[in-house]
C-alpha cells in the first residue's frame, strides 16, 4: 500500500477534543478459548478471524470448547475491551475519570465475572441492566496455536430496554463522550440512533467502532447512518474497505480516506483504520476548509514468540488512545499508547492487560 506525504503533517502535533468521561454502548460478553482441531472448524464452518453467531447447525461447537482440559475464560465484546483498555491507559498516569459501561446482562455467574472485572478496572457497573436470561457469550477456539474462530451467542445483551435507558437517563447523558461497538447495532439500530441523537443535541462526542467486514456487509445502511452521527469512526484496513465496497487489496490509503469522507456526511471527523504490521492510519477532516490530513503510526516491536493473540488489538489501540484524548494528549502521543495498549494485549489471550486464569 503506496503513502504519501503521511509523517509530517500537522495533524501529529494537534490535540484531538478533550473529553473527561466517556460511556460505552455495546455487548457485555465473557469469551471461553479453548485449543481445538482443525476437524471441529470444518464440521462447524467457521471462518478464520471471522465473528459467526450460533444456529441450529453450528451450537454444538461450545460443547467442543467446554469439553476441553483447559478452557480460558476471559469478559470481552468490544466495549468491554475498550474501556479496560482506556482504564488501563489512564492508570498509567494515577488519573481517575469517569468510565462507564451501559449494556445488559443475565443474572447468572457470567454476570458476576463481567461486573468484578469491570469494577476492578474502576468502571461503572450501576447502568449494567440485569435480566433472568443468560449473559452473552462467545466461543473462541485456538488452531494451530494462534488462528482464531469466534462463535458468538448474544443472549442478554440484545434486550437492553427502553424503560431502563429513561430510569437511569441523566446518569447516562452526564457523560461527555459516548462510544458504540459497531457490532450491537446489529442487535439494536434504534436504541443506538436515539441516545446518538440525544448526545448530539447536547453537543456531545460521539465514537463509533466497525465491526468485522461481514457484519458491515450484512447492515451497512445502518452501520452508515451510526457513522454519520460520529465525531471519530475507528475500524480495520478490511472493515473500512468493506464499508466502501472496496475490493482493490493495494488501495492507496490517500483514496481509502477520500472514499470514506465522500461515503459519509460533511462533518468535522477523524477517522481511524488499523492496518496490523502496517501500523494506524490517523486522519482529521476540516468541514470548514474541506480538507483532510492524515499520518501514519507503527506498531511496537515484539518478537515473534512472545506474541499469544491478536484478538482484542485494535480494541486495545483504540482504548489506549482514548486514555491520552481524555488527558488532553496530542495525536501522536494518543497513538503511541495506542501502539503501546496493543502491543501488552497481543501477549495474552484476550484482551487483558494481564495473564489470563485457566480454568481447568
Amino acid at each position: 500500500m503506496q503513502n504519501t506525504n503521511i509523517f509530517q503533517t500537522p495533524i501529529r502535533k494537534q490535540n484531538p477534543k478533550l473529553i473527561n468521561s466517556i460511556i460505552a454502548l455495546g455487548n457485555p460478553i465473557v469469551d471461553f478459548s479453548a485449543e481445538i482441531d482443525e476437524s471441529d472448524i470444518q464440521k462447524y464452518g467457521l471462518k478464520k478471524g471471522e465473528v459467526a453467531f450460533v444456529t441450529n447447525e453450528n451450537k454444538g461447537f461450545y460443547s467442543e470448547i467446554e469439553q476441553k482440559l483447559q478452557v480460558f475464560s476471559t469478559i470481552g465484546g468490544s466495549a468491554l475491551n475498550i474501556l479496560r483498555a482506556i482504564s488501563w491507559g489512564l492508570k498509567n498516569n494515577n488519573l481517575e475519570k469517569k468510565i462507564s459501561m451501559l449494556g445488559c446482562v443475565g443474572n447468572d455467574i457470567l454476570k458476576n465475572k463481567i461486573i468484578n472485572t469491570l469494577q476492578q478496572c474502576n468502571i461503572h457497573t450501576n447502568l449494567l441492566e440485569q435480566i433472568d436470561m443468560g449473559t452473552s457469550r462467545c466461543a473462541v477456539g485456538i488452531c494451530n496455536n494462534k488462528d482464531r474462530y469466534f462463535l458468538s451467542e448474544i443472549l442478554a445483551s440484545k434486550y437492553l430496554s427502553s424503560n431502563f435507558i429513561q430510569n437511569h437517563w441523566n446518569d447516562i447523558i452526564s457523560h461527555d463522550a459516548l462510544l458504540i461497538e459497531g457490532y450491537f447495532i446489529k442487535e439494536n439500530f434504534g436504541l443506538c440512533s436515539d441516545i446518538c441523537d440525544a448526545f448530539i443535541n447536547q453537543g456531545k462526542y460521539i465514537i463509533l467502532t466497525l465491526s468485522d467486514p461481514l457484519m458491515i456487509e450484512s447492515y451497512r445502511e445502518n452501520i452508515i447512518k451510526i457513522a454519520n452521527k460520529a465525531d471519530m469512526v475507528v475500524g480495520s484496513l478490511n472493515a473500512a474497505k468493506k464499508l466502501v465496497e472496496e475490493n482493490n487489496n493495494h488501495i492507496n490509503i490517500d483514496l481509502l480516506f477520500k472514499k470514506i469522507y465522500a461515503l459519509l456526511n460533511d462533518k468535522n471527523r477523524i477517522l481511524i483504520i488499523t492496518a496490523g504490521n502496517q501500523g494506524v492510519f490517523c486522519s482529521k477532516y476540516d468541514q470548514v476548509k474541506k480538507t483532510e490530513d492524515h499520518f501514519q503510526t507503527f506498531p511496537n516491536q515484539i518478537n515473534n514468540r512472545d506474541i499469544v493473540d491478536f484478538n482484542g488489538a485494535g480494541d486495545a489501540f483504540l482504548g489506549g488512545f482514548i486514555s491520552q484524548q481524555m488527558q488532553n494528549k496530542t495525536f501522536e502521543e494518543c497513538c503511541h499508547l495506542g501502539n503501546k495498549a496493543a502491543a501488552v494485549v497481543i501477549k495474552n489471550i484476550g484482551c487483558n492487560f494481564q495473564n489470563s486464569i485457566i480454568r481447568n
